[in-house]
């Protein structure tokens, strides 16, 4: 964990402290706090804040900690992308496809020249068409979650 490193390590170039500024910069959206008063807080001036802020081993602990944090929650997130992918959202559609690697490039450009060049097709064949591609990708999503799981 990238806490424990930065506390234990030297090399890294961040003190105890400036790990408290940074947990607390991590947890800024939450709080709602503003730097100001997260320098405040920590007793450090606004101007000192932002120095420690354009510290690279400060933007590499802030990486580290949000890529963590992701992990964390990773299984519930894909859960509510599935959950829209199959109530028919496009983009969590776009999205699940390109995440598990199911989109290639080429193939999008050839659906879109196919889509464009299907214009007399009558609403009950595209429906029937429609609910072909969501059967599909609802099998791959299960097929992708169990991988995961």
């Amino acid at each position: 964990m990238a806490k424990e490193r930065y506390y234990t390590d030297p090399e890294y170039g961040l003190s105890p402290k400036e790990i408290e500024i940074a947990e607390s910069v991590l947890r800024k959206k939450i709080t709602g706090e503003t730097f100001q008063k997260i320098a405040k807080r920590h007793g450090i001036t606004d101007r000192h804040l932002r120095n420690i802020r354009r510290k690279q081993a400060f933007k590499d602990y802030i990486k580290e900690r949000t890529i963590e944090e992701f992990e964390e929650d990773q299984g519930e997130v894909l859960d509510a992308l599935k959950r829209k992918a199959k109530q028919g959202n496009i983009k969590a559609i776009q999205l699940y496809a390109d995440i598990v690697g199911l989109t290639d490039k080429t193939k999008k450009v050839e659906v879109k020249s196919e889509i464009n060049h299907q214009k007399d097709v009558s609403n009950d064949e595209l429906e029937a068409e429609l609910n072909e591609l969501k059967a599909i990708i609802d099998e791959a999503l299960e097929d992708d979650y169990k991988q995961v799981q």
